[in-house]
């Protein structure tokens, strides 16, 4: 899936002086989800908002924690899949352009079933490893040598994503889709 089988030999090959890792894992449940019959589920659109030069609204979807949204931009029409540099180039402008809607044109986005991506393990080497101000790359507080080619930094990136109905509470009532009922599929 992700590729990390290969991430110790592409390590070796750079030849690291030190090694840092981290991993994030988030875990969010949506707000008022409504499972389907045949595995899909709806979510309610809690704000939308436009972009002059995207035909789709842009949707916002809440989730367990208060201040956090799922961003939802429909991409339909191309006729085959955008590299991930244009795609997030695109969305970057769409996001940046958007503006609010008082009303979502959609109460509810209707998903056909999970949706998984998974992204193999890509290293990339730091332009500026002093900015990051980390001890023996010139940007900490610590003093060091001035920066030469043996200083490189380098980045393992990987990510997967899986979003899916959730979990069902027990006991939750269930609203429905709204008084217009509006459904995005």
């Amino acid at each position: 899936g992700l590729g990390l089988e290969n991430l110790p030999a592409s390590l070796q090959l750079l030849a690291p002086q030190e090694a840092i890792l981290g991993r994030l894992f988030v875990s969010l449940d949506w707000l008022g989800v409504k499972m389907l019959p045949g595995g899909g589920f709806e979510v309610p659109v809690q704000a939308a908002g436009v972009c002059g030069n995207h035909p789709h609204p842009v949707f916002y979807v809440a989730t367990s924690e208060d201040d956090t949204f799922v961003v939802i931009i429909p991409w339909e029409g191309t006729s085959s899949i955008p590299s991930e540099d244009t795609a997030f180039a695109a969305c970057t402008q769409i996001l940046r352009t958007t503006q609010p809607v008082e009303k979502p044109p959609f109460q509810m986005l209707r998903f056909d079933g999970a949706i998984d991506a998974r992204y193999g393990a890509r290293t990339m080497e730091l332009e500026d490893p002093a900015a990051l101000q980390m001890a023996g790359t010139g940007g900490g507080s610590a003093p060091s040598a001035p920066s030469s080619s043996s200083s490189s930094a380098f980045v393992a990136e990987f990510s997967s994503l899986s979003v899916g109905a959730g979990r069902p509470n027990p006991g939750r009532l269930s609203g429905g889709a709204g008084a217009s009922g509006s459904i995005f599929a």
